[in-house]
């Protein structure tokens, strides 16, 4: 791979006369699975339209879209603010830990680009989560700062009509947080160790961390500002069929233990409403049809 992937992709390289004439407050960069290494490309590219659609639908229009990716996915996009940056990455690899790595390769792709748009702040978006139509919004309000994190938020599981409130959002999920984009500290070529760049590798339970170390006042968002959307582990059923694959040894605490997380799990549910529609983008109408299906 190439330090900058204009020789290698001319038709998408950022010229300036396609550069933003405004400063871009928020820079997304999506890491996108590759369709050698997804179950159903087919799913990947619906899933990535609604994480755009909730991009798009941001009530403040100061923000671009850097979409990682082996091969462009099937989607309507914002053209003038949305980038496809090809990368050739190997195309499969059964090793442990090899999605991870990709991840990381491309999000290190992205950072080398960025150069090209000089946003303001970077998040990084996994291509399946969703954000508040007012994030961008409050980042432009707040410029006083290193970072935003998301502490409150939502978990969703397809096929749900339940949204599960997370007051600690930001030690579920990844894409949870904003940082301060400074060229002199982004990696100009893939051949730079990512152990140098905090904000490639660093795992989202230590992100606080991170800008408490460097003296970084850093701002939560004083609303819930994502949903993190997952297909197993946090929902009663799941955890129920859990159980039930589990040794029969200590089933009376598995049992209990399952009854507390269900309890939890009730507790803190809502259920989405035209009001999470508006502001994250469609949810139940997107799994009545994947029901149907």
């Amino acid at each position: 791979m190439s330090p900058s992937g204009d020789e290698a992709h001319p038709s998408l390289a950022i010229s300036a006369a396609d550069r933003p004439t405004v400063k871009t407050r928020v820079l997304f960069v999506i890491p996108l699975v590759g369709k050698a290494n997804c179950r159903s490309w087919t799913s990947v590219c619906s899933t990535l339209q609604q994480t755009l659609n909730c991009i798009t639908r941001q009530t403040c229009e100061n923000w671009h879209v850097f979409v990682v990716c082996n091969e462009i996915p099937d989607v309507d996009v914002d053209q003038a603010r949305t980038t496809f940056l090809i990368c050739d990455l190997p195309l499969k690899s059964e090793r442990p830990g090899a999605r991870s790595l990709d991840k990381q390769k491309k999000l290190h792709f992205g950072m080398i680009h960025a150069a090209s748009i000089q946003p303001d702040f970077i998040m990084f978006l996994d291509g399946d989560d969703r954000i508040s139509n007012r994030l961008v919004s409050f980042v432009a309000n707040h410029e006083d700062t290193e970072g935003f994190i998301i502490t409150s938020g939502y978990l969703y599981q397809p096929g749900s009509r339940w949204l599960v409130r997370l007051n600690q959002f930001h030690l579920s999920c990844g894409s949870c947080y904003l940082f301060r984009y400074r060229q002199e500290e982004a990696p100009t070529s893939m051949d730079q160790s990512r152990d140098d760049f905090w904000m490639i590798k660093a795992h989202n339970k230590a992100v606080r961390a991170h800008f408490e170390a460097r003296g970084a006042r850093c701002v939560e968002f004083p609303f819930p500002a994502g949903i993190y959307m997952r297909g197993h582990e946090d929902s009663i059923r799941n955890w129920f069929s859990k159980w039930e694959k589990d040794s029969r040894t200590n089933r009376l605490a598995q049992l209990r233990n399952s009854l507390r997380r269900a309890a939890r799990f009730l507790l803190r549910s809502v259920a989405v409403s035209e009001s999470h529609e508006a502001e994250f983008g469609k949810l139940r109408q997107i799994d009545d049809r994947a029901s149907n299906g």
